[in-house]
């Protein structure tokens, strides 16, 4: 009976170990992995009824409608699942459920709802789908704010509830910062306010910044000079699942966490990835691509704070059955990796450097197409 007893004890540590603190992989190389095939299943363009400006951000409702917005036409517009224009739903203006400001963003909320929120002030505007097919707006939130911080809406989590980080209304300007701040993740109820403080921390890279006697850019903030992010520099990210679970991946520490709907840490998932050190060729391919970065001299100051290895994802997206990695981009195209949700490689993916991935569901990619030389559009990738 002792035996018995010692035996179900190493049984239930093996389960604990693997399921909820996890264990390494076999190390994964990304260039081995197999190129997957995809076919592009639809694109939404300019047309007779549909101009796009500024595409900015695009979100998924219940039923599958494509909710965008245009922040050149300060306007949010809407397309059936199949690509069919349905219209304007909201547009710029100072009134109830009109856009008052360019900073606005989108969230998707439970029922075919969604909400508009802004980076400049508390108010939130709620979407609901009416009976006769049309989105309207229906009422108007205040968002719960702290002296010195407002909440910057993440992600949908149950009910009336989302996920929100606990923003600073103005960025810390300074010399010599620490490369990386956390942020606090808390959880909202748009009626009542602050209902969980401080879940998580998620790391978010700082600026940097020089002294403008030594830098020749015209950007300045409270008298210093704004030099941006190194390339390579990564950020903790949330992304929601189903029935209010969700998961955090943390480049910097090589793993992704899976929560229940209570916030209880199930599984972590271990990534380990062969190193890729950092390329010439890919840090002048990010710097190119900076706008900030327009000078020797601040190109060559921002080249002091790179990493010699890339971090293993730069940003994620998760499906019911795998997770979908942004690991690099360079003037071949964004370079993305599909992992099993144990974190076991399935297979590379190459797509347009102009596409931002927003959506990832039912092996479908939905990107916003951002090529600053042609009009912007939509898109679909179906994984084969």
């Amino acid at each position: 009976m002792k035996l018995f007893k010692v035996l179900i004890l190493f049984i239930i540590v093996g389960f604990l170990s693997e399921n909820l603190y996890g264990q390494k992989k076999d190390q994964i190389d990304y260039s081995e992995l197999n190129l997957m095939d995809y076919k592009l299943v639809l694109e939404i363009e300019e047309s007779d009824t549909y101009f796009p400006g500024i595409l900015n951000q695009l979100i998924l409702t219940s039923s599958g409608d494509l909710i965008v917005s245009d922040r050149q036409k300060t306007t949010v517009e809407r397309f059936s699942k199949n690509g069919r224009y349905r219209g304007v739903v909201a547009r710029k203006g100072p009134g109830p459920g009109e856009i008052g400001s360019n900073s606005f963003h989108l969230a998707a909320g439970p029922d075919n709802s969604f909400i508009i929120h802004y980076g400049d002030t508390p108010r939130i505007d709620l979407f609901g789908l009416e009976s006769d097919g049309s989105y309207q707006y229906k009422e108007s939130f205040i968002s719960q704010h702290f002296d010195g911080y407002h909440l910057d809406i993440l992600e949908w989590h149950s009910d009336k509830t989302f996920f929100a980080l606990k923003k600073k209304w103005e960025n810390e300007i300074g010399l010599n910062l620490p490369e990386y701040r956390n942020e606090e993740t808390v959880i909202f109820d748009l009626s009542t306010g602050l209902v969980e403080d401080s879940l998580h921390l998620l790391k978010t890279p700082n600026y940097l910044f020089g002294d403008p006697g030594r830098f020749s850019s015209p950007l300045q903030m409270d008298g210093l000079v704004f030099l941006g992010h190194p390339p390579y520099r990564f950020q903790d990210r949330l992304r929601i699942r189903r029935n209010g679970q969700y998961v955090i991946g943390r480049p910097g520490e090589d793993k992704v966490e899976f929560f229940d709907k209570n916030h209880r840490l199930v599984r972590e998932v271990y990534l380990n990835v062969k190193e890729r050190p950092v390329t010439e060729e890919g840090v002048d391919y990010f710097l190119d691509n900076n706008r900030v970065a327009v000078n020797r001299d601040v190109r060559e100051e921002l080249k002091k704070y790179i990493a010699d290895q890339k971090p293993p994802f730069l940003d994620f997206w998760i499906s019911d059955d795998s997770i979908l990695m942004h690991v690099d981009t360079d003037i071949d195209g964004k370079k993305l990796v599909l992992l099993s949700l144990s974190g076991e490689g399935i297979g590379r993916i190459k797509i347009s450097e102009y596409d931002s991935i927003q959506q990832f569901k039912e092996k479908r990619i939905y990107v916003l197409h951002q090529n600053p030389d042609t009009a912007h559009s939509i898109r679909v990738y179906q994984l084969i």
